[in-house]
């Protein structure tokens, strides 16, 4: 998360088509990290870390469910690969 915290102020060095890719990118760790945990993870079955778990995957799936239905300004250009 860091790593795409501080890339906003690196946006114009590195390309708005890296700066998209790598917040791409952060969806698949998330995803990633989030089976690791649950599968290899020696504290899964704790409640608190279950709730940990269905906060954070409720969090980023309300957030993606935000992004893809709220309206744009401007509209949505597909050239600019907006995800």
């Amino acid at each position: 998360m860091l790593v795409v915290y501080l890339s906003f102020s690196q946006r114009k060095r590195i390309g708005t088509k890296n700066w998209r890719r790598l917040h791409w990118l952060a969806y698949g760790v998330f995803a990633a990290m989030t089976v690791h945990g649950v599968m290899s993870g020696t504290d899964t079955t704790r409640p608190c870390v279950v709730g940990l778990y269905a906060a954070a995957v409720g969090s980023v799936t309300g957030a993606v469910a935000f992004r893809a239905l709220a309206p744009h300004p401007g509209g949505r250009h597909a050239a600019q690969g907006s995800p």
